[in-house]
């Protein structure tokens, strides 16, 4: 239960979102959503979710004694600077933001807090330094200046874990599922996780890497080692995945799997036509159209160069 301080204070940031957003309201642009989970006094999770436009994308606040941690960014420059304005109106120092991986989604927002720190393990360093420019020349092309002209860059590179106001943060790198690399960022005196885009809640994912058996393998891992811990996710509502998040992810993706091995001669559209179908009621369908048109313009050509 809030105190009525902290009641106070919290819809005086979510205040701040509605005010910072004023302009783009008026330009038919929506909100993003808060959802606050306290778990005692000494940490407070804060996750911004952005709307279906936005691939329901997640930035995760934690909110410690003294600072604050972020965990990704946002996509688009309108939900970067609600989101800036929530972390503002929570009057504390933004400390530094981890990058979960290298997905513009998750980093594009980031020219918002130009002056905060961002930290990454070294494979996502790597790949964001050598990806970044194209990502923006690409996403330019279809968004324009709603998207980001400036490239991230990692400034710290995690080495190994660390203890800010007492709690300690440990990193996992994970391989070859929704990303060729993404970090799993974990409070172990919380039993919490955020897991990001290795899994989804409600909400559509990008399939197209093709890293089916892989992904699932990540997939048992987090039933078997994280069966008992709370685990907050890149794309979808709510924020903190639903009990039943793991098995729904793995049978989405067998049917991803199925319908790209479906027939060599599927096109692009088809092949969005056919996931929208079988999940009506999913959330954050951009990535869908993402997810054909990465397996059709550049996935399946490089497949189709390699020697039989």
């Amino acid at each position: 239960m809030l105190s009525f301080n902290r009641l106070l204070a919290r819809i005086g940031a979510v205040l701040v979102v509605v005010s910072s957003a004023s302009v783009a309201a008026q330009s038919s642009q929506m909100l993003g959503h808060v959802s606050i989970t306290e778990l005692d006094k000494q940490l407070t999770i804060h996750s911004f979710t952005a709307p279906e436009e936005s691939e329901l994308v997640n930035s995760h606040i934690i909110e410690t004694p003294n600072r604050l941690i972020m965990i990704d960014g946002q996509f688009f420059r309108d939900y970067a600077k609600q989101l800036r304005g929530y972390v503002d109106g929570l009057g504390k120092p933004l400390d530094r933001v981890y990058l979960s991986h290298q997905h513009p989604d998750h980093w594009f927002g980031l020219e918002m807090f130009a002056e905060t720190p961002i930290y990454a393990q070294a494979e996502i360093a790597k790949e964001l330094e050598a990806k970044a420019n194209m990502f923006i020349k690409v996403r330019r092309k279809e968004f324009g200046e709603r998207v980001t002209a400036t490239p991230a860059h990692v400034d710290n590179v995690i080495t190994s874990a660390t203890t800010i106001d007492g709690i300690k943060f440990e990193f996992e790198l994970v391989k070859d599922a929704e990303a060729d690399y993404q970090t799993i960022v974990r409070l172990p005196q919380y039993k919490v996780a955020f897991v990001q885009d290795l899994l989804s809640n409600n909400a559509h994912a990008f399939f197209a890497k093709l890293d089916f058996s892989s992904w699932q393998t990540q997939l048992n891992y987090l039933q078997t080692h994280y069966s008992d811990w709370r685990l907050f996710i890149g794309h979808g509502f709510p924020a903190e995945a639903d009990a039943d998040a793991i098995t729904q992810q793995q049978q989405y993706l067998e049917t991803a799997e199925r319908i790209v091995n479906s027939d060599e001669n599927i096109d692009q559209a088809a092949m969005t036509e056919a996931m929208l179908k079988e999940y009506p009621s999913l959330g954050a369908a951009p990535l869908v159209d993402i997810s054909s048109m990465f397996f059709h313009k550049i996935l399946k050509p490089r497949l189709e160069q390699q020697p039989q």
